[in-house]
């Protein structure tokens, strides 16, 4: 199959506790243009996403990271500069997602996700600035990417 007809959703997790904390990840999946997906990541060590925020970021390849959203609450919520609406942030409890809707072959890339000690850093793809959160741990990550493989590493 070509890369017109189907895109793989990959991830590798490292879980690498940090103060207690960890985060996880559901197994991967296969999407096809068109498809929506979610990806989850979930805290660990009694943290939960309304008090620590998750944040999504994507990294083309041979691109920078790219500042997708953060997500803290429905009405505490953002998106970085020039993401399409079809990303989407949510949460429930300890979990946050971050969902694709319409998957677009554009979005191939590598997925992070981080949450937030309480500090502020500057992520600066293509030059811009905006503020993200300090990752205390930031080894989630998914991939989409063709051709017609599923792979899962640890």
């Amino acid at each position: 199959a070509s890369w017109a007809h189907n895109l793989i959703l990959l991830h590798r997790a490292q879980s690498e506790p940090l103060q207690h904390l960890h985060m996880t990840q559901e197994p991967s999946v296969i999407a096809s243009p068109g498809d929506n997906v979610r990806m989850s990541c979930t805290l660990g060590g009694g943290l939960t996403v309304s008090s620590n925020r998750v944040v999504f970021y994507q990294q083309a390849y041979s691109s920078v990271p790219r500042f997708i959203l953060y997500y803290f609450t429905e009405s505490s919520k953002g998106m970085g500069t020039g993401v399409p609406a079809r990303f989407v942030g949510s949460a429930a409890g300890n979990v946050g997602y971050l969902s694709i809707n319409g998957v677009r072959p554009e979005d191939e890339g590598d997925y992070y996700c981080a949450t937030w000690t309480g500090r502020t850093f500057d992520l600066r793809p293509g030059g811009t600035s905006a503020p993200c959160p300090r990752p205390a741990h930031s080894q989630e990550k998914w991939r989409i990417r063709p051709p017609l493989f599923l792979w899962h590493e640890r």
